[in-house]
């Protein structure tokens, strides 16, 4: 079994508060898992290289802590030291990063949870009332085709939001909130896409359907 708590933590309502979480990325999804998982009471720590100021000022304000980092191999061992420094419980990846990024490799090393949104996401799913999944993945099609799946269920009357590249990205109590899901009398089924499989997808998630999409 696991010596990290954070593998035992399946739902919104279990006990993440204290949780020392570092995310890699401060962009849309990096910034997203941030929020989430400070709302759940997690101490935060972001690296990032590139932010918007506007994300960093924003991080800021709701608890999280910042390490801006400089591209080049030649300062990995610095942000290791400053990443075991935080003894983190669990690392939370954003898509950008490569499963062979220096601060990846200490955790999985170190045998620390390295999860993707993705993955969190699944987890924290019940904040309201848990949702059915539709996962679509692959290249440019599968941004079309998510969207395509959205528009008949929607159509179908069911409560439906699509998550992902070039829809909402996955802070799943908002997520929630804007598909109206505080309402158990329907079904709930959001659909999402991916563009590529993540190096930090976890098969823990449950999903309805699910469909890849290769050109070629």
């Amino acid at each position: 079994m696991s010596e990290f708590r954070a593998e035992s933590l399946t739902s919104w309502h279990a006990e993440w508060r204290g949780l020392r979480v570092a995310v890699l990325g401060l962009g849309a999804s990096g910034f997203s898992s941030a929020d989430t998982l400070l709302e759940l009471g997690a101490v935060v720590t972001v690296f990032s290289e590139i932010h918007t100021d506007e994300r960093e000022q924003l991080l800021g304000v709701i608890g999280g802590d910042l390490v801006v980092t400089t591209p080049g191999i030649e300062h990995a061992p610095e942000y290791r030291e400053r990443l075991a420094a935080l003894d983190p419980e669990l690392v939370v990846v954003s898509p950008g990063f490569a499963a062979d990024n220096p601060l990846v490799v200490w955790a999985r090393e170190r045998g620390v949870p390295v999860w993707g949104d993705i993955e969190l996401a699944w987890r924290v799913r019940d904040k309201v009332a848990p949702a059915e999944w539709i996962v679509v993945a692959g290249g440019a099609e599968a941004t079309a085709a998510a969207r395509v799946a959205e528009t008949i269920l929607l159509a179908g009357g069911v409560k439906t939001i699509w998550c992902g590249l070039g829809g909402y990205r996955f802070s799943m109590q908002f997520a929630h909130r804007r598909a109206g899901m505080s309402s158990s009398s329907q079904r709930r089924m959001p659909s999402f896409t991916t563009r590529r499989r993540s190096p930090h997808w976890q098969p823990h998630a449950s999903n309805r359907g699910r469909v890849i999409l290769q050109a070629g």
